[in-house]
């Protein structure tokens, strides 16, 4: 947040980066047969960014 990142990517494509990368994996715990930790997975990380709505924010801002 301090705006001196070695190669600046914008706000909307980071954020897209993370859920790719996050869900990416928790969506391959469930296809690789282990769909309760898909499951709990994606259930974690739609309530963390529930809870950091302020980053979000930021992160679209940008």
């Amino acid at each position: 947040r301090s705006g001196r990142a070695p190669v600046p990517v914008p706000g909307a494509a980071r954020l897209a980066l993370e859920l790719a990368i996050l869900f990416g994996g928790s969506a391959g715990f469930y296809l690789a047969g282990h769909a309760a930790a898909g499951l709990a997975m994606a259930l974690l990380i739609a309530l963390s960014y529930a809870f950091s709505l302020d980053r979000l924010g930021w992160l679209l801002r940008q």
